[in-house]
């Protein structure tokens, strides 16, 4: 269901970090039917979807679709899908901030005016999936919460709180700080472990999956990049497709 006019609550970066994990448990199964027949839907560069109209964006002329990832040439063996505000959800009440120590309505994205939802690129021979959404409005207060050495801890349990149902055996490995990339003001890499069967996976015994997030913003936009896989990421790959966030956000102007 697409949300009202209201403000959403615990929206900007906080939704474009949990709930981008909420659809890595759905690329998870997409992950491990590369085996099978599906077969993921090819394609050039999706267009991104933005939640607001340009005429509200982050300022003249400065609207979130311009600084999410797209499909180029730097994201060279990717299949890029369309995502939208639709496919993404909330974090249960309250869970976040009291993780963090902070009111619930200190998440609240009454100054987002304008929402993007980048493509979700996926290679189909490793898995590795790169996704971004871009709010624009809460540039400080997200940095700040990002940068709280709490946060990936917190990021990792309201995940495990969305996927408790679904997912019973699924635990956290590790939670930390992310690689450093030049232009990253923030990151988190968490690695979590779970029964193949509850991953929909055709091998026996426990998987582990890693899920790295990187922060980039200026003025009053900032990007958060996700990255999922079952193996290790390749970080070489990692970093030219966060080098086009960051070079995106760095022509604001």
């Amino acid at each position: 269901m697409r949300p009202s006019g209201r403000a959403r609550r615990g929206g900007g970066l906080i939704v474009a970090l949990i709930v981008p994990l909420v659809l890595a448990g759905c690329a998870g199964e997409s992950l491990s039917s590369l085996g099978d027949d599906a077969t993921p839907r090819a394609g050039g560069s999706a267009p991104p979807s933005s939640t607001a109209s340009t005429e509200a964006g982050a300022g003249p002329g400065l609207h979130a679709v311009n600084f999410v990832l797209t499909a180029g040439p730097d994201t060279p063996g990717f299949v890029s899908e369309p995502k939208s505000e639709d496919d993404y959800g909330q974090p249960p009440e309250g869970d976040l901030a009291r993780c963090l120590g902070i009111a619930d309505a200190d998440l609240s994205d009454a100054t987002t005016t304008d929402t993007a939802y980048g493509p979700r690129l996926t290679d189909t021979t490793t898995g590795l999936s790169i996704a971004s959404v871009a709010p624009a409005g809460t540039f400080d207060r997200d940095l700040k919460v990002l940068r709280d050495p709490r946060f990936p801890r917190c990021i990792a349990e309201s995940y495990l709180a969305v996927q408790r149902a679904r997912r019973p055996s699924m635990e956290i490995v590790s939670a930390g700080t992310g690689p450093e990339l030049p232009g990253i003001l923030g990151s988190a890499s968490i690695v979590f472990r779970a029964k193949a069967e509850d991953l929909a996976r055709r091998e026996g015994g426990r998987v582990e999956f890693h899920y790295d997030v990187y922060y980039t913003g200026k003025n009053r936009v900032g990007t958060a990049i996700h990255v999922l896989s079952y193996l290790r990421p390749d970080q070489s790959r990692v970093a030219l497709a966060v080098a086009q966030v960051v070079d995106k956000i760095d022509r604001q102007g």
